[in-house]
């Protein structure tokens, strides 16, 4: 499946890219499941605001840099 139809948060994937981290790691990081790791990177599921907090603390980007559609 071309992960660009899939993803809904593009600069986000770019920042797990540039460091090497894959959707199943981000996952552990973010202590939820993959299954909903893959919702919430399409756009099906929310983000909460701690995870949201959690992936700029991490990546070191602010929310809108992360998170711009």
């Amino acid at each position: 499946m071309d992960l660009k139809k899939r993803v809904m948060f593009p600069n986000l994937a770019a920042e797990m890219a540039r460091k090497g981290i894959k959707q199943k790691e981000l996952a552990v990081i973010l202590g939820i499941s993959n299954p909903t790791i893959c919702k919430k990177m399409s756009g099906q599921t929310d983000w909460s605001l701690t995870e949201i907090e959690t992936l700029c603390s991490y990546f070191g980007k602010s929310y809108k840099n992360l998170f711009k559609r």
